[in-house]
């Protein structure tokens, strides 16, 4: 159900979600504007539950967030890992088995692909994505290969994951892989959806993220609003890229950042400013009464 016909003033949103990177949150510098943090939290204080809505797993989230009495939910790698941001309580979660993981891995293995396992407090990622990174990607394409490796310093850089594989016993959530060319990560789209058994997420012409079937950030959603009780036609969701489209059919109403890809931005009820003129906190001040506006 939409919304857009009779946009609700704030005090009748019963969940708030967005998404991080590209929506609140500056990638390189990773903050959030003061602005984007009261209009959270003066949301939140007109009654309506918050959710970090994200494809980062926990230990990238941040300092700011993670301590964030302001947050509700935080809902990572993509909805696999969804936990109570107050208690750290997991209520959902989608583990990828190493059988699953492999079967991946030897699938693609002749497009060149750059892998990427995220677990809750750890993550792997191979060396020479961030020269495909750095090259492409949407995000980190003006920064050097050094930069970039300082940039994801919470990462742990190996040199082949199919042959690490078997010495990580934590919890894998998510898969990320990037390739050298657009028609190679084309080809593994191609090849994963004939398989069968996973959600793929196209991120960049270059970037792909996988989970298992049915695991997306709309499913997340359903969920919280399911264990809270939560009328989930008065929730609100922003994004911008394409693992956020799955929150279109999910919430109330859905809100596509104006920096955001076309296809989010098809899929949206509204369309709020870009990142860079704080679009979240400008969508919901608007709904606000003015004593409460950032």
């Amino acid at each position: 159900m939409s919304l857009i016909d009779q946009p609700l003033s704030a005090e009748k949103f019963s969940l708030v979600a967005f998404d991080l990177d590209g929506t609140v949150l500056d990638s390189v510098k990773r903050t959030i504007s003061p602005r984007v943090q009261h209009a959270l939290q003066a949301i939140r204080d007109r009654g309506a539950q918050t959710a970090v809505v994200s494809g980062r797993p926990l230990h990238m989230l941040g300092k700011t967030l993670l301590t964030a009495h302001w947050v509700d939910w935080f809902v990572t790698t993509n909805g696999a890992l969804i936990l109570n941001a107050h208690t750290c309580k997991h209520i959902f979660e989608s583990v990828m088995s190493h059988t699953v993981i492999a079967s991946i891995f030897d699938m693609l293995a002749d497009l060149q692909p750059a892998w990427m396992l995220c677990s809750e407090h750890m993550s792997y990622r191979e060396k020479r994505g961030v020269t495909y990174l750095a090259g492409q990607s949407s995000s980190l394409n003006t920064q050097s290969p050094q930069k970039i490796m300082q940039i994801l310093s919470d990462v742990n850089f190996v040199d082949s994951l199919p042959g690490a594989l078997h010495e990580i016993s934590v919890p894998i959530y998510k898969i990320g892989v990037s390739f050298p060319s657009h028609s190679r990560s084309t080809e593994a789209v191609k090849r994963l959806k004939r398989q069968g058994g996973l959600e793929v997420f196209i991120m960049s012409p270059i970037e792909l993220e996988i989970t298992l079937s049915g695991v997306d950030k709309g499913a997340a959603i359903r969920h919280i609003c399911g264990v809270e009780n939560l009328d989930i036609a008065h929730s609100v969701a922003f994004g911008d890229s394409g693992n956020d489209i799955a929150m279109a059919g999910a919430v109330g109403t859905f809100v596509a950042m104006a920096n955001g890809t076309e296809a989010v931005r098809k899929a949206a009820d509204f369309i709020c400013p870009p990142i860079t003129e704080d679009g979240v906190a400008t969508w919901l001040e608007a709904r606000m009464p003015k004593a409460q506006r950032g």
